[in-house]
């Protein structure tokens, strides 16, 4: 058996709720939801040249408990490409232990490439399985599926599929490129090294003489930058503040500030790592147990090291550390050394803050192309400066 998929990406002003209720009549089966996480593996020779038919790709998936956090089962999956795009066959079998599981892929020679982390729902219409992805990085998909014979003629299915999505008349565009594939395509564009960089007048990203009074505070910690950052990881800011606070209630320093305040602080390496893991399944923080538990780890191994390297050597070893993408890893290194040019430009926030710079310039929506047009407009080497003052102008115009 073949697997066959079609994917579509919405445009960024449409809400997964919005997307529910456009499909919720072609549903024949009830939701499911289930938050995944698959790390993407590759043979050596593999690893710089391109996906092609043939190719084999190991993935190692975590399903987790949406609202809980908790994990429900591990699978391993070895997919051999097919002849055309988002085709393949797929061997897959449950595994009692993701983490051994990576552990012997890499000892095996198998090469950790990237890693997908996606919210997904998922029911079936009268011809196929539906997914609706909300993916780290990338945005919210529809995915199609259906297994089919091996010589089923994978291009006609195809067809069909793109059919029906676009009979659905919402907005956003088929999309032929594998969710591991678009997040390492986009690391690759974020991950330039640029530094020392100055900003042009000429830029016309300021036109607000109060812009000199806005200032951006250095974070003087590296664990408090990284550890905030692990927290902000995929959920949205405002339940990002409220796992900040829990976490630093539950296992924090408490500590009385003048006036008598009394305030909690965030968690110490070492406490992290000796909080039990019931105690993060009570605070609903399970997802986030291993990557802080990693970062603790490293943190007090190479604290002399991390201490003495720059802001591109930083934003290396960083990205060393298990669970610790291309995301969290520029926007710590930006927080922790203010060198903007780290910071990671697809985030959600930038693309807000240029169309508040340049409401009249056309900005795609597309995370991709955006960063691309931001370069244009900024000039790379102005990319600090250019992010820093996004940033300036929509604290102004906050007020």
């Amino acid at each position: 058996m073949i697997e066959i998929e079609s994917k579509f990406k919405l445009s960024s002003d449409i809400t997964r709720d919005n997307l529910i209720a456009i499909l919720k009549s072609q549903f024949i089966a009830p939701i499911s939801s289930k938050h995944q996480i698959d790390t993407i593996f590759l043979l050596p020779e593999q690893v710089d040249t391109p996906i092609v038919p043939g190719s084999k790709i190991m993935r190692v998936r975590d399903v987790l408990n949406p609202e809980t956090g908790e994990l429900q089962q591990s699978l391993m999956t070895l997919k051999v490409e097919g002849k055309a795009k988002l085709v393949s066959n797929e061997y897959e079998s449950t595994v009692g232990d993701g983490n051994a599981a990576r552990q012997m892929l890499t000892a095996l020679g198998w090469q950790e490439i990237v890693t997908v982390d996606k919210t997904r729902l998922e029911s079936k219409t009268k011809d196929y399985t539906i997914c609706i992805d909300e993916v780290a990085k990338l945005g919210l998909f529809i995915e199609l599926e259906v297994l089919a014979e091996d010589d089923a003629n994978a291009g006609d299915i195809q067809r069909q599929m793109h059919i029906f999505l676009k009979n659905l008349n919402i907005d956003g565009k088929l999309w032929t490129i594998p969710y591991d594939t678009s997040i390492r395509n986009l690391s690759i564009i974020n991950h330039g090294r640029l530094n020392n960089m100055e900003f042009k007048k000429n830029d016309k990203l300021v036109d607000s003489p109060s812009a000199a009074y806005i200032y951006r505070i250095q974070c003087p910690n590296l664990w408090d930058c990284i550890g905030t950052n692990i927290i902000r990881q995929v959920i949205r800011a405002s339940q990002a503040k409220n796992m900040y606070r829990t976490f630093s209630e539950y296992v924090g320093e408490r500590v009385i500030l003048t006036g008598g305040i009394h305030y909690h602080l965030f968690p110490s390496p070492q406490k992290v790592l000796e909080t039990p893991d019931s105690t993060y399944q009570r605070m609903g923080m399970t997802f986030k147990r291993d990557a802080l538990k990693n970062t603790a780890r490293f943190i007090l191994e190479h604290a002399d090291k991390l201490k003495k390297i720059q802001a591109p050597d930083l934003l290396d070893e960083l990205m060393k550390i298990r669970r610790v993408g291309s995301w969290t890893a520029r926007a710590t290194v930006a927080d922790y050394t203010n060198e903007l040019a780290t910071y990671p430009y697809s985030d959600a926030a930038i693309r807000l803050y240029a169309r508040e710079a340049l409401p009249h310039h056309e900005w795609p929506k597309e995370e991709l192309a955006f960063i691309q047009e931001l370069y244009k407009v900024a000039g790379v080497e102005n990319m600090s400066n250019s992010i820093a003052t996004l940033i300036m102008i929509h604290e102004i115009k906050r007020g």
